[in-house]
């Protein structure tokens, strides 16, 4: 029981700090742009993710027990994993559409109000 406990606190942690970092690498250098711009065309984007997830915690598994890894690292991969699969798939914010609107209406407002003068 202790052993997952280490998993999975290792795991959240890493997942936290990890989808930060994309996210911070995403925003400014757009590193995962090319990556869900092929991912957003998809259909079944839910499926495809979960597949993926699916597909890469076998792949982790099957990875520490061969090569014998402490649970800490079982979990630090296992986040990292979940980061990399939270950020390629995510839907897009509706915040950020949200904002991309207001400016536009924004933007029309202040359009509208000069060529009434």
């Amino acid at each position: 029981m202790k052993e997952f406990f280490i998993v999975a606190i290792s795991g959240i942690t890493t997942f936290v700090i990890f989808s930060k970092i994309f996210e911070k690498l995403n925003n400014d250098v757009k590193l995962f742009n090319p990556i869900r711009k092929i991912t957003n065309k998809l259909k079944k984007k839910e499926s495809y993710g979960s597949f993926f997830l699916l597909i890469s915690i076998v792949l982790v598994v099957g990875i520490s027990r061969s090569l014998n890894l402490n649970n800490f690292i079982y979990g630090i991969l296992l986040g990292f994993v979940g980061a990399l699969q939270e950020v390629i798939f995510r839907k897009e914010d509706e915040n950020s559409k949200n904002k991309l609107n207001n400016k536009r209406v924004t933007s029309n407002k202040k359009g509208n109000n000069k060529s009434k003068k």
